[in-house]
């Protein structure tokens, strides 16, 4: 499936030369940020229901100059200025994985926060990423985008932080809240921007950088940032997931042919590919065993479907049984009342003697007249 073109990572090769303007243009769009905007505490929590996950992580890079005039830092320089610097890996602190789809319900029934997974892998010694003197912080902005390319900025909803760090293995799983109003959930949406800043800001106490190379600074802390976006796209016409376990494999055969033709490949992309497809690998027990939860399930919802389905068959024919017997019973009862009502009306004829006098007396209740004994 090709991806929207708002829905890919943008990468720091987009954003060189641009810095200064980014930052106005975001300082810009925040200022929009309460267009739309419903409180958390005002709406309906709900957990967005992945349709498709994005199978490999990215990378996320720490934006900083690499060069002095004319001249290019050396790796020592680099080292110096971000400790976690790497020759090979580079300013790589984090990659991030996010789903490719969800589904959300279209309905104007309620305002509703969905909260939408996000996974986040450390690519440095993970004792940097939970230094809380020189945090390596992530903070997202997301913004909604229809069908009629109208978009709608939200506030800031997820920061990781050096704490989110302190009991993990290296996998982090949060979640990017978007709130949405009833007249927006009535609208078609095409897809979410889980917009983000990648910040790291180090005390001026441990290297005295020059304000300048910083994105920002204050008396004691210097901070460089990386500008990213990942899109996803909004499903509000089926909730079904795709098969993750189909996209495992496909995604484990495309890395281990990449990884076949190292001599072509640069060391950075290299190791990322090794480390997707370690995940893959190890993850991949567990997609069979959501998709094996996933079609019992379907089997025990069919099954008890198809139950409740015989149990209202057999209780609509009992039902239909009862009523025409009750009907069968009925019109014996009024045939029965109708014959006695017939016999009750019907005339009989009695004879009556007096002496030698005969008399006949025809009615429903025959009585011989007074003096006459009946025959």
């Amino acid at each position: 499936m090709t991806a929207p073109i708002w829905a890919g990572m943008l990468s720091k090769s987009m954003l060189l030369g641009m810095r200064r303007r980014i930052a106005l243009v975001v300082a810009l769009l925040l200022s929009l940020q309460g267009v739309g905007f419903i409180p958390a505490d005002a709406a309906e929590t709900k957990q967005a229901q992945i349709v498709e996950w994005n199978y490999l992580f990215n990378l996320a890079e720490i934006d900083i100059p690499t060069s002095i005039g004319n001249r290019s830092w050396t790796h020592s320089e680099m080292k110096l200025r971000v400790p976690f610097y790497d020759q090979v890996y580079g300013l790589w602190p984090v990659s991030v994985r996010y789903p490719n789809e969800i589904y959300i319900e279209k309905t104007n029934a309620a305002d509703t926060c969905y909260q939408i997974p996000v996974q986040f892998r450390a690519e440095i010694d993970i004792s940097y990423l939970r230094d809380a003197n020189n945090p390596i912080e992530i903070e997202f902005w997301p913004r909604v985008i229809f069908s009629d390319n109208t978009i709608t900025f939200r506030e800031p909803s997820l920061k990781v932080t050096p704490l989110d760090w302190s009991n993990t293995n290296g996998i982090l799983t949060k979640s990017v809240s978007i709130c949405l109003s009833k007249e927006l959930l009535g609208n078609s949406l095409l897809g979410i921007n889980l917009r983000f800043n990648l910040l790291y800001s180090r005390l001026f106490s441990e290297y005295n950088t020059p304000t300048g190379e910083c994105w920002s600074h204050t008396t004691e802390r210097c901070t460089y940032i990386g500008l990213y976006g990942a899109g996803v796209t909004v499903n509000q016409i089926s909730p079904v997931p795709k098969d993750e376990v189909e996209g495992y494999m496909k995604n484990i055969a495309e890395l281990k042919t990449a990884l076949s033709f190292q001599q072509s490949i640069d060391k950075r992309s290299i190791e990322l590919s090794r480390r997707n497809l370690t995940f893959l690998e190890s993850d991949l027990a567990q997609a069979k065993t959501r998709k094996e939860a996933l079609i019992a399930e379907a089997k025990a919802a069919a099954e008890l479907k198809a139950k409740q389905e015989a149990e209202a068959k057999a209780a609509a024919e009992l039902k239909a049984k009862q009523e025409a017997e009750a009907k069968a019973a009925a019109e014996l009862k009024a045939k029965q009342e109708a014959e006695a009502r017939a016999a009750a009306l019907k005339k009989t004829t009695i004879t009556c003697l007096k002496g030698k006098l005969v008399k006949k007396v025809i009615a429903v209740k025959p009585v011989c007249p007074k003096g006459y004994k009946k025959k």
